[in-house]
């Protein structure tokens, strides 16, 4: 789950923590040597370029473009994106 999905997730009341999420993401970073990309120029039209049909989700369309712009494989546990052909999906649910 991207920094930007867990943000929202906060935001949003669904998801709760002890510390600042700001924190929390750079903790999980940290613990997982992962590492962040930011959101550049190519990834936002990508988002919005997307061969169609893609739903409509903003989060799901950021994350799809970014793994599609860094030809990454994306990890999820979202049926919607695994089953969306134009990107290299992982179920990381089970």
């Amino acid at each position: 789950m991207g920094s930007l999905e867990i943000a929202r997730l906060v935001w949003g009341g669904r998801l709760t923590f002890t510390i600042p999420v700001s924190d929390w993401i750079e903790k999980a970073c940290e613990y997982s040597d992962a590492q962040t990309i930011p959101l550049s120029h190519e990834i936002a039209v990508e988002s919005y370029n997307l061969p169609e049909p893609f739903h409509r989700d903003p989060v799901d369309r950021t994350l799809v473009a970014t793994a599609r712009c860094h030809r990454l494989t994306l990890l999820t546990a979202d049926k919607r994106i695994l089953s969306y052909p134009h990107v290299n999906g992982e179920d990381a649910g089970s």
